[in-house]
């Protein structure tokens, strides 16, 4: 019978604490780190076709380009613009949340960089490495590589759900009461102006 490690113990107490089942959290952890290599490619791919198509409408100049689509391009092509380009931008976010629990993982003190290798192969390379060829590369037996995985995905996915998560949701919260204050703000000032 293997022996829990310290890291098991500390994400099996985590879980506890938050009341999530450690299996849960495990497919959770595994279900996003399998989306970042296809939503990096596809963020790849669309930003390059977004700058291609709006640098033709300026011919290469950006500011000639932003100005024909706000002043003569039709509604419905800026509208897909603008939509593309939000979808770039919250595709980003997605993937800087995600990287910023990596980094968790890979400054956590009980093997940190080890975890960090694990997943980086696993699941953020365009083209991952194989099991073995993992194995062979991190001088692990197979049943020991399978148990590093489980355990670097267990430390992603309560880094990403008990640390990074309620992090950004403070800091989304702070941004929301920032941009509530300023329309009062800019009123005011276009009032004071007008006086």
């Amino acid at each position: 019978m293997r022996s829990t490690t310290l890291t098991m113990k500390y994400v099996r107490r985590l879980c506890a604490e938050h009341q999530r089942e450690p299996k849960d959290v495990y497919l959770l952890g595994q279900r996003i780190l399998t989306y970042y290599s296809r939503i990096s490619w596809q963020l790849k791919h669309q930003a390059a076709m977004i700058g291609d198509e709006v640098s033709d409408f300026g011919n290469g100049d950006l500011d000639e380009a932003l100005s024909y689509l706000d002043v003569f391009a039709p509604d419905s092509l800026r509208i897909r613009i603008e939509t593309d380009t939000s979808s770039i931008f919250r595709s980003r976010l997605y993937l800087e949340v995600i990287q910023e629990a990596i980094v968790t993982v890979r400054d956590y003190p009980e093997k940190g960089r080890h975890y960090y290798e694990i997943l980086d192969h696993c699941y953020l390379q365009d083209h991952p490495m194989t099991n073995a060829d993992l194995c062979e590369v991190l001088h692990l037996s197979d049943s020991a590589f399978y148990d590093h995985r489980k355990e670097a995905v267990m430390l992603f996915a309560v880094s990403f759900l008990f640390f990074v998560l309620p992090n950004m949701e403070k800091i989304i919260y702070k941004i929301r009461q920032e941009m509530d204050r300023q329309p009062a703000e800019v009123t005011g000032y276009v009032e004071h102006i007008g006086a």
